[in-house]
């Protein structure tokens, strides 16, 4: 099966492991951290993080880093301050700090623009609370959506996405979940926002990955993938396919049935991995997930699926899955 999937890697990543890179600059300079990206001959594209990764280097020096390489820029991931917006982001109580939020992330589009991205994605970590009576629900809901709508609005020319997670920073995240998310979303009414789907995220809030994905391509919605993998409780970020082998499986059957045409990141955290090996692992894992989605349709499983056969799609899965681990052995 031919895919049309572009690659995509967590620039921190390649901050592991510092002993096996000849740092030109200093380990986890974001110049240095590019050009390492680099090195990976299948990475087609570089997604950035905002303010994070501009703080000590300009717009300039960071586009002269990436034409050095192969890769284009996709997007601008959003990392708000610690330090500002623990209390919140667009939910933060204090509204001149609201308003700060809003005008870093207007920033962070215009930026993507300039160096040719086409996706902002919104990952609003600290909009949420820690202890019961903390929060008004209501009217975080109220700043969230009006926030968010402000940015889609500004920044109409991207695809602006939600990256959602259960906790962590916050012990809750106003927007923890797919159904929650997809509320949002359909209160802003603005057509270039969507969801960005994190493996490890889905896993934490006991979604079913595929289901979610499905779920999303249905409405239009799926606007990115972050692949990883964990145990469930917490955001691992472990290999591709290395812990939940089944659901990952099941995952890109929905995304290649969804016609899902745009850039798998990988947001792994390769602690004590060579970076570089282990992202081309990565690639290697999806090729190998893509072939076996193949040689399941051959095999006709949306026959069993539809009669919820729960027996013989399970042995379909399983002997396509040997077969194809089989030829690659």
């Amino acid at each position: 099966m031919t895919t049309c999937f572009r690659y995509s890697s967590r620039l921190n990543s390649f901050n592991s492991r510092p002993d096996l890179f000849a740092w030109q600059y200093q380990p986890s300079d974001v110049r240095d951290l590019i050009r390492r990206v680099g090195q990976v001959g299948r990475l087609d594209s570089l997604d950035l993080n905002y303010p994070e990764h501009f703080d000590h280097v300009s717009v300039d020096q960071i586009e002269s880093a990436i034409k050095a390489t192969h890769l284009k820029l996709n997007g601008i991931n959003m990392r708000y301050p610690e330090r500002e917006f623990y209390y919140g982001a667009f939910t933060n109580p204090d509204p001149e700090k609201r308003r700060s939020a809003i005008r870093l992330t207007q920033k962070a589009a215009d930026v993507c623009r300039q160096m040719g991205g086409s996706h902002l994605v919104l990952w609003l970590g600290y909009d949420g609370f820690d202890y019961p009576f903390q929060l008004d629900y209501a009217q975080a809901w109220e700043w969230e959506i009006a926030g968010i709508q402000e940015v889609a609005d500004y920044a109409k020319d991207l695809k602006v996405s939600i990256e959602y997670k259960l906790a962590d920073p916050r012990r809750f995240s106003l927007l923890g979940n797919l159904g929650i998310t997809l509320q949002a979303i359909n209160e802003c009414q603005r057509p270039n926002l969507g969801v960005t789907l994190d493996f490890c995220h889905l896993l934490m809030a006991d979604e079913n990955p595929a289901m979610s994905a499905a779920l999303s391509a249905r409405l239009g919605k799926l606007f990115g993938i972050h692949l990883n993998d964990g145990f469930g409780s917490f955001d691992d970020g472990l290999m591709v396919g290395s812990i939940n082998f089944f659901q990952t499986l099941e995952l890109f059957y929905y995304i290649t049935q969804s016609n899902y045409c745009d850039v798998i990141y990988f947001d792994t955290f390769p602690n004590h991995e060579d970076p570089v090996k282990e992202c081309l692992n990565n690639i290697q894992r999806v090729d190998q997930f893509v072939e076996i989605v193949d040689q399941l349709k051959r095999r006709n499983i949306q026959v069993p699926i539809s009669q919820q056969d729960g027996l013989q799609v399970s042995q379909l899965v399983w002997e396509a899955s040997v077969c194809q681990l089989a030829n690659i052995a």
